[in-house]
């Protein structure tokens, strides 16, 4: 059989059904198209999108589910939309599908910035921990990098080169 014609059809659907790709494997076609592959190497499925992702739940409404926008990058979806998404370079994106970090967090119209709590109780624990591991070895809680704090009232970009004085975290930074 194939994706079209099915070896194994339902009465009155013969295009869909089960069929027989390759030697152990195992495919489901779903109106003459292949929907479903299990094979002794994986299980295969639709890519799907935001708007109908590949897994989701049943029932009313806008669907929510797991989608794979490309053969090395996956994505979880909400109301229709790209939620978390993650890039064939390890970079997460949260309301972005083009993160240019690590973690990157985008969200546009009514939003409430970030909120991060620290529940822990233990003493000093921090609700964010910045680890600068040097080639040489040395790991030091010192913070490396550049901090801008900008206001989104103005039409002026950030320049990372105006200064407005020194901000320290505590730690060894030898």
């Amino acid at each position: 059989g194939s994706a079209a014609s099915p070896s194994i059809t339902f009465t009155g659907d013969g295009d869909t059904g089960f069929y027989k790709p390759y030697l152990d494997a195992l495919s489901l076609s779903v109106g003459g198209s292949e929907a479903f592959r299990v094979d002794t190497a994986s299980v295969r499925m639709l890519s799907g999108s935001a708007s109908l992702p590949s897994i989701r739940a049943f029932g009313g409404g806008t669907p929510a589910g797991l989608y794979f926008p490309s053969i090395a990058e996956v994505a979880l979806a909400a109301n229709g939309s790209a939620a978390l998404f993650v890039n064939s370079s390890g970079n997460v994106g949260i309301g972005t599908t083009d993160p240019e970090a690590g973690l990157h967090i985008k969200k546009t119209g009514n939003f409430n910035g970030i909120y991060l709590e620290d529940d822990s109780t233990l003493s000093g624990s921090p609700a964010i921990r910045v680890v600068g591991k040097r080639s040489d070895g040395n790991t030091s809680p010192a913070f490396g990098g550049k901090l801008a704090l900008a206001t989104n009232h103005t039409s002026d970009k950030v320049n990372l080169s105006r200064t407005l004085g020194t901000i320290y975290f505590g730690g060894n930074h030898t």
